[in-house]
């Protein structure tokens, strides 16, 4: 006997955090919410960035995912749509 579960919607299944993840921050000094830009190879931990109040990059973070399951997910960033241009510098 097997049951079909690929017919559930997603939002039955536990959901660790995700690239583009927003979530607000404990304590600290200026930081008011951690985004989650990147996820460490072993997909057990994240890399953050910390916004303060207006939005400015104050600080960054490595947490493990379980972690910020603990906390509420209050927004999503489209890291996808982010683009940065490198300027060259001469020696």
């Amino acid at each position: 006997m097997r049951f079909k579960v690929e017919e559930l919607p997603q939002s039955v299944f536990p959901r660790g955090p995700q690239v583009g993840d927003v979530f607000p921050a404990k304590g600290g000094q200026s930081t008011s919410f951690w985004v989650l830009v990147a996820e460490s190879i072993t997909g057990q931990s994240g890399h953050y960035l910390g916004l303060d109040a207006q939005g400015k990059i104050v600080s960054t973070a490595s947490y493990g995912h379980h972690a910020m399951r603990e906390r509420a997910l209050i927004g999503k960033v489209s890291i996808d749509e982010i683009e940065l241009s490198i300027e060259s510098v001469s020696p």
